[in-house]
């Protein structure tokens, strides 16, 4: 498709046809000269129009970008079913319910902002895209099954040193799965959706739980050792789902804690 264009210049040797009227016969009924007559061969001087001319050129510039947008959309960004095969992760916070009504609206709100940038720095540091918020928790998927279980443990090991650092310790419970799935939009569909979520909420705090595929896509590429804890039946789901436990131990980082600020916390412990 050829870019419209607009301009308020008049083509350089363009005639115009010139209609002459004659009255005739005697009725008074005006004829209408059908010869064409050649007038001045010259255009008409053109008339500077500073505030038409700007705006047929941001017109311009507007369509033009339009067109290439559109020229650019896959059927995905029109809501078209795209298939994918991605690896899905799901986190939710433990009684976190409970614990914002104890803290506090505004306690509560700075613990929920520092939760969420923890969690959204480890999904962009394993080149994960973060699909929604879910209140509680977050949903990301990744192209590759090693990045999505090395954000995992990165968020696990960022909650449990903002737990001890901040003496109001939160249970991060994560589960994953894989395989192909529907994109439709900015969403995604399909079994292993529902499997991360459910493994997700059967998690206990502090834990991360991934189908057994998720462990063999990834391979030796993930340096971090599977629990096994057999075969779960999961609710919408046909048949059992085989499940792993990641075992991950706090970063190097956190060392140095109290151990009285995390009276009650689930998961590692700050010794």
């Amino acid at each position: 498709m050829h870019p419209l264009e607009i301009s308020g210049q008049e083509p350089a040797h363009e005639h115009r046809p010139h209609a002459t009227v004659a009255l005739s016969g005697g009725h008074g009924r005006g004829l209408i000269d059908a010869t064409s007559v050649l007038v001045d061969a010259s255009p008409p001087p053109r008339v500077a129009r500073p505030g038409v001319d700007a705006l047929a050129s941001a017109l311009m510039t507007a369509i033009q970008i339009t067109l290439a947008g559109v020229r650019d959309l896959g059927p995905a960004d029109w809501g078209a079913p795209v298939p994918e095969n991605v690896t899905v992760l799901f986190t939710d916070l433990v009684a976190w319910t409970s614990m914002a009504s104890r803290l506090g609206p505004d306690a509560a709100d700075d613990l929920r902002r520092r939760h969420f940038s923890t969690l959204a720095s480890a999904i962009a540091a394993c080149a994960g895209h973060e699909v929604k918020s879910l209140g509680d928790g977050v949903m990301a998927v990744f192209p590759l099954a090693s990045a999505a279980l090395a954000c995992a443990v990165a968020m696990q090991q960022g909650v449990d040193r903002d737990n001890c650092s901040s003496g109001k310790p939160v249970g991060l419970r994560v589960g994953l799965s894989g395989g192909e799935v529907m994109r439709e939009g900015t969403d995604y569909f399909g079994e292993p959706v529902v499997e991360a979520a459910r493994l997700c909420a059967l998690a206990p705090g502090g834990k991360i739980l991934a189908a057994r595929v998720v462990a063999e896509t990834a391979g030796r590429r993930s340096r971090h050792p599977y629990r096994p804890l057999g075969c779960v039946e999961l609710r919408g789901l046909a048949e059992p789902v085989e499940v792993h436990e990641v075992v991950w131990e706090p970063a190097p980082a956190a060392s140095v804690r109290s151990p009285s600020a995390l009276a009650g916390a689930r998961g590692p412990s700050c010794d």
